[in-house]
Formats: C-alpha cells, structure tokens, sequence
C-alpha cells in the first residue's frame, strides 16, 4: 500500500533520533571531570616531538615515556601550538595519571593535559582547560535536546499519519487533505 514506506521511515528516523540524542545527553551529563588541581600528576622537559592532528595537539617531553595530547575544547590553540613548536623551551604539564580512556593501541594512547606551562609561564591553566570542557559538554546537551526534538516532532508526524490512515479505512485521504 502507498505510504507505508513513508510510516516506516518516519518510525525509523524517530527512533534514531530519539536514541542519539538520549545517548549524547547521557554522554555529556555524566562525564566524571578531571580530578582537582592538586591530584594532578607533573611532567616536564623539552619537546622531543610534535605533531598537529585535526583535533589535538600531540607532543612527547625528554624524560617522559608519556605521550600527551593538549585537546582543542581546552581553547587557546594558538598559544598552545607556539609553546610547543618553539625549540628549546622547557614545558610543564599536569595531567591525570589514572587517565583509562586509552584506545586499544598502545601506539596510539595519548593522555589529556589538563595544565600547560612553557619556561615557567602559564601558557593555558587547569581553570581555563576546564571551563573549555564544561562549554563543550553544555553545547553537547543542547545539540542532544534537538535530537530528542526532533525525535518527538517525527514521533508525532508519524502518528498524525497513523490516525489519519485509520481515519480514512486505510487508503489516502482526498488529494486535497495531503501534505
């Protein structure tokens, strides 16, 4: 019959995206935070290597066996990528030692920075890297809210045309009552 397919697909995209945006709501009110300032573990020496991806800046310190990745929410990417490229400057990190968010390869494990200092400058404060974070997490609910939105409106679309399938013994209603 015509206009199953459409019902169908309606329900479909209903259901998706009532699912994506529960998940992202849950994702971005439940995210743990970093642990306060004074549990964070130090690192410091020169920058051995550094490399620029699309969404962090990945850098290795002298002495450190630890791969670091300053994120982009943490905002100030220039100052950041200034700090790190400029040769011979001695840089700080704080981060969090208990950090499990490793991807499966070892090779590709890098720990979040949650403080960055070059030659004793503050170049980006655990306060600021933060309040990047919380900024990101907030527009992660609202983009959740227009997905569960958007879920609702499809839910009701579909059920507008349910009723009106029914209303009208299961064919179409006149041309004129069609949207």
């Amino acid at each position: 019959m015509r206009g199953e397919s459409g019902i169908s697909k309606l329900i479909a995209t209903c259901l998706l995206s009532l699912s994506a945006g529960a998940a992202i709501v849950y994702v971005c009110t439940t995210e743990p935070g970093p642990p306060p300032r004074s549990q964070l573990a130090r690192a410091s020496g020169r920058v051995e290597w550094f490399e620029r991806s699309r969404h962090d800046l990945h850098f290795g310190l002298s002495g450190s066996p630890r791969r670091f990745s300053y994120p982009a929410w943490g905002g100030g990417w220039d100052a950041v990528h200034a700090a790190l490229s400029r040769e011979g400057a001695n840089v700080e990190v704080g981060f969090d030692a208990s950090d499990s968010s490793a991807p499966p390869w070892p090779w590709r494990h890098y720990i979040a920075v949650r403080e960055l200092s070059a030659d004793g400058r503050p170049v980006r404060t655990y306060e600021q890297i933060v309040a990047g974070r919380q900024r990101d997490l907030s527009v992660g609910v609202y983009l959740g809210f227009a997905f569960l939105a958007g879920g609702a409106i499809c839910a009701a679309q579909a059920g507008r045309r349910i009723l009106r399938r029914r209303r009208y013994g299961g064919g179409l209603p006149p041309p004129w009552l069609q949207r």
